[in-house]
């Protein structure tokens, strides 16, 4: 989905500056592109912040012995 939405961005890009498209439509899919790559970010995040969580549960249940 990132790839595509990079694709779109760049075409529309391409498009504005071959005089064939829209500025508006150039940074709102610019914009689209930058708010998907953001999104994804704070998922990865919210990702490792639940492996964080479970490898601090999982230490406890081992007695407190840290790898």
């Amino acid at each position: 989905l990132l790839a595509e939405m990079a694709a779109q961005a760049e075409a529309a890009q391409a498009a504005y500056g071959a005089d064939n498209g829209d500025f508006a439509e150039a940074v709102r899919s610019r914009i689209d592109e930058l708010d998907a790559r953001i999104e994804a970010l704070a998922i990865d995040v919210e990702r490792q912040r639940a492996i964080a969580r479970l490898n601090y549960y999982l230490a406890g249940s081992r007695g407190g012995n840290l790898p």
